[in-house]
C-alpha cells in the first residue's frame, strides 16, 4: 500500500470523528438520494465528501494537498499529497464502473491506476447483534426517517461502538404505546445521551442508535439499563458490512473480474463486498453511522438558494 493512501485514509479518519463533520454527511446520505437520482446523487455525494475533506484540511492539517484533475481527465476524481484516488458511493456493497466505456466489451479483467474510497450508507445485510454474558440481543439499523413506526414495548438503543467491537449502552427508550422514532426519542433526548461520552472525548462515529425491533430483544435491553446492567461487558458485531469508508488499495485492484453493460466495464456487486472485507481486514474501514438523518430536517439540497445567497450579499452593503 502506498504511503499516500494511508495518509488519506488516516486523514478521512479523523474527519469523521469530527461530528461537525460526520452528521452533516450522514444527513446527505438519505437527503441527497431522496432528492435525485441515482447518478446525480452519488456525484453531489462525491462533491460534499470533497468539499469536506477540503474544509477539515484547511482548518486542521493545511499542510496536507487534495487537488481535483483538471476538467475531462479520467479514471481518478481527486489526489491527495499526489495520490491519485477514485471515489465511489454506494448504499452497501454495490458495483462500480471500472471504465465508462460502453463499447469495451471483450474485457474480462481491470486494472485499476489509483485506490478507490468507497463510502458506504447501509448495513449489508441489516442485522446487528449485541453480544452480553454470552447471549446474544438481535438488533436493526433505524430506517433513515423520523416516521418509522415503533410499535408498543419495543426500544431505540444509543450505544457507542468502537472498531474492536467493544460497546457501552448509552440510553434506552421503551415505547408505551404506538408511535414513531422522534416522538419517542426527541432529538434534544437523545443528544443528551450522547453528548457526555463526546465531551469525554468520545469520537462521534462511534456513536451508533439502533431499533430492537422484537419484544425479547427490547426486555434484554431493559434488563441491561437495571442496576448492575450496564456494567456488563457488552460487544457489538454485524453480520457482514458497516456503513462508513472503506480504502480499497491500488494494490488490491489489478486483474479484477469485470463485466459489462451499455454503459460501462464494470466491477460485480460480489467482488466489491469482498474488497470491503479486505479493506476491514487491512485496518482500512473507518465507520460513518447514519442515524443522524432520522433527526435531519428534510432540506434537500438547493443550488439555486446557494447561489441566490452570493447574489444577496454583493448587494448588502449598498
Amino acid at each position: 500500500m502506498q504511503a499516500g493512501e494511508r495518509a488519506l485514509f488516516d486523514g478521512v479518519t479523523e474527519m469523521l470523528t469530527d461530528r461537525g463533520y460526520l452528521l452533516p454527511l450522514a444527513a446527505a446520505q438519505r437527503q441527497f438520494r431522496d432528492a435525485y437520482y441515482g447518478m446525480s446523487a452519488a456525484a453531489l455525494l462525491e462533491d460534499l465528501f470533497f468539499d469536506a475533506f477540503s474544509s477539515y484540511l484547511r482548518q486542521y492539517r493545511p499542510d496536507l494537498r487534495l487537488e481535483r484533475p483538471e476538467r475531462g481527465q479520467r479514471g481518478w476524481d481527486y489526489q491527495f499529497q499526489g495520490t491519485q484516488v477514485s471515489h465511489k458511493v454506494g448504499q452497501g456493497p454495490t458495483q462500480i464502473a471500472a471504465l465508462w466505456d460502453a463499447t469495451r466489451t471483450d474485457v474480462r479483467t481491470w486494472s485499476f491506476d489509483s485506490a478507490v474510497l468507497f463510502t458506504s450508507s447501509d448495513f449489508s445485510p441489516n442485522r446487528v447483534q449485541l453480544h452480553v454474558d454470552g447471549g446474544a440481543i438481535g438488533l436493526k439499523p433505524l430506517a433513515g426517517r423520523p416516521d418509522e413506526p415503533v410499535k408498543a414495548g419495543r426500544s431505540i438503543i444509543a450505544l457507542r461502538w468502537e472498531p474492536t467491537g467493544a460497546a457501552t449502552l448509552l440510553g434506552a427508550w421503551q415505547a408505551a404505546t404506538d408511535t414513531t422514532l422522534t416522538a419517542l426519542v426527541p432529538f434534544s433526548a437523545l443528544w443528551a445521551a450522547l453528548s457526555g461520552p463526546l465531551a469525554k472525548g468520545a469520537s462521534a462515529n462511534t456513536l451508533e442508535v439502533l431499533h430492537a425491533s422484537t419484544a425479547a430483544a427490547s426486555t434484554q435491553v431493559a434488563a441491561l439499563t437495571q442496576p448492575g446492567g450496564a456494567g456488563a461487558d457488552l460487544t457489538m458485531t454485524a453480520d457482514d458490512l458497516r456503513p462508513g469508508m472503506y480504502l480499497l488499495a491500488r494494490d488490491l485492484l489489478q486483474e479484477v473480474p469485470v463485466t459489462s453493460n451499455n454503459r460501462a466495464v464494470l466491477v460485480a456487486r460480489d467482488t466489491v463486498a469482498a474488497l470491503m472485507r479486505q479493506a476491514v481486514g487491512s485496518g482500512l474501514f473507518t465507520p460513518l453511522p447514519t442515524w443522524f438523518a432520522a433527526w435531519a430536517p428534510v432540506r434537500p439540497p438547493n443550488l439555486y438558494l446557494t447561489q441566490r445567497a452570493q447574489y444577496d450579499q454583493m448587494f448588502s452593503g449598498l
